[in-house]
């Protein structure tokens, strides 16, 4: 039965709006949350809406060669920062002087920049004889090589980025994010089609946008910065961010691994038709990573303030059981999404969606916990769920894939981020009075994604009938449990 929603209910709601709103989630924040999102849902929208036309003119081996060059590209990327815009993140509300904080961007630029020429060099002596030694299916040149050139341009972005989020300057960054895209897009539909470059088209398309972005955040360095090498702060910044590269590279080794694995065992068309049903599937991290741009520096601001841990729950409840709707909307609808947004030869990705979707849930309810244990100077114990993490990933990429084929690598994510998500808050709830409520969350995850999985296989016997039926029982089931969304968040905190 429908539950009745009464004026009492309607009241509560408001007051608890009126709560969040002035109390943790203030103006600044919400306006900036949504900047940030505006910025990456535009990224992804554009890589979207394109997707359906480079589908038609790079097969999925050419999809196959992308993944697996950005997957290796992914790793060197972390490995290039050092994790040092995390510190600078950190380290710039403890500065109360602007000449200090201009040093601060001046002293990581100098030992950056010439860290990561020495690191390109080694890359391109070392690389080309280990591509050849373990027969990789994918040519070092000039797929690898140009990726190699891609990511040492990409590096600099970094740390004007970063000054835009730590001075909450949401505009400019949407700005130099959306720009960015769309040159890159832009060029590379110009050169796959219109100069009829294959899949070459793609990475010539990203370097040259990545060369003409090199100035304008060489501009932006040159303005915040004074360029003035402090050693006491390189030392400070790497005690800092060094226990949290492994935790990184283990982070992204959750979407780096599995690429590589694939490539010992399936075909590149099978690896390209898991890495469009991958950017499909994990559209959520959009959702996610633009929370977490707005939201990082201002938990970190206002982590000393009374009242912190419950801020924090009933903000973790509101944005996971919006990542909950989202999923679950993505699972039902994932044969009709892939039919949009590829060509034919990709329609079997369908299959390998809805695990990917499980994953990002879990990713995402995962967020504020990790956050919360940066706060909390817990560092350390974020390295170790992510170690333990991988550890039950690596091994499942093994079993699964001879198994289930690219899907065993989707079930092998979903599985790990679970993981992840269950040591992360045991961590964050043994350190802190935070009650989170994670094996609640975790039921719930679970049990509506496998409701949405059922729904996704409806056949109505025509492509429209299956889509107006689901939405017709996703309407129904929405309205149902719309007065349920708000009684769950009622309180503060989760139960244990």
């Amino acid at each position: 039965m429908t539950p009745q929603v009464t004026q009492e209910d309607r009241i509560g709601v408001f007051a608890r709006l009126s709560d969040l709103y002035h109390g943790f989630i203030n103006r600044r924040y919400l306006v900036n949350s949504v900047i940030y999102m505006a910025g990456n849902l535009l990224a992804q929208a554009l890589a979207f809406f394109a997707l359906p036309v480079f589908t038609r003119y790079l097969s999925p081996a050419d999809y196959g060669i992308l993944s697996y060059t950005g997957s290796l590209v992914q790793i060197f990327f972390i490995l290039s920062l050092l994790s040092l815009n995390s510190f600078v993140l950190r380290h710039y509300f403890e500065l109360d002087n602007e000449e200090d904080r201009r040093e601060l961007f001046g002293t990581i630029f100098i030992f950056l920049l010439p860290m990561n020429l020495v690191f390109l060099l080694l890359e391109f002596s070392i690389l080309p004889h280990v591509f050849s030694l373990v027969a990789v299916k994918v040519a070092f040149h000039p797929y690898m090589a140009v990726a190699l050139l891609d990511n040492s341009l990409e590096v600099v972005s970094v740390l004007p980025l970063a000054y835009y989020r730590v001075t909450a300057n949401a505009w400019r960054y949407f700005w130099l994010i959306s720009l960015k895209s769309v040159l890159s897009i832009s060029l590379g539909l110009i050169l796959v089609i219109g100069f009829d470059l294959g899949v070459m088209g793609r990475y010539y398309g990203s370097l040259a946008t990545n060369a003409v972005f090199l100035f304008v955040y060489l501009n932006i360095l040159f303005r915040i910065s004074s360029f003035r090498f402090r050693i006491t702060t390189i030392t400070r910044g790497l005690r800092f961010s060094l226990p949290l590269v492994p935790t990184a590279l283990a982070g992204m080794a959750f979407f780096s691994l599995d690429r590589i694995v694939l490539e010992r065992y399936v075909s590149l068309a099978e690896m390209g038709i898991y890495s469009v049903a991958l950017v499909l599937g994990t559209a959520l991290a959009m959702v996610t990573k633009s929370f977490y741009l707005a939201i990082e520096p201002e938990m970190y601001a206002l982590f000393s303030q009374e009242g912190y841990e419950n801020k924090v729950v009933a903000l973790k409840n509101r944005f996971l059981y919006g990542l909950i709707i989202l999923g679950c909307v993505i699972i039902v609808f994932s044969k009709e999404i892939i039919r949009l947004a590829a060509s034919p030869t990709f329609f079997n990705g369908y299959r390998i969606i809805p695990f990917f979707v499980i994953g990002m849930i879990f990713k995402g309810a995962e967020l504020i916990a990790s956050i919360s244990l940066f706060a909390l100077n817990k560092t350390r114990l974020q390295m170790v769920s992510y170690g333990v993490s991988l550890g039950v990933f690596v091994p499942s990429l093994f079993l699964l894939i001879p198994l289930l084929g690219a899907a065993g690598a989707a079930v092998a994510l979903a599985c790990s981020y679970a993981v992840l998500f269950l040591l992360s808050v045991r961590f964050v709830t043994r350190h802190s009075h935070i009650r989170w409520g994670a094996r609640r969350d975790a039921t719930l995850i679970l049990a509506a994604a496998s409701v949405s999985y059922g729904l996704m296989h409806i056949d109505a016997g025509s492509v429209w009938g299956s889509f107006f039926v689901k939405a017709g029982i996703v309407a129904a089931a929405g309205s149902m449990l719309a007065g349920r969304f708000w009684r769950g968040t009622k309180g503060a905190v989760s139960p244990a």
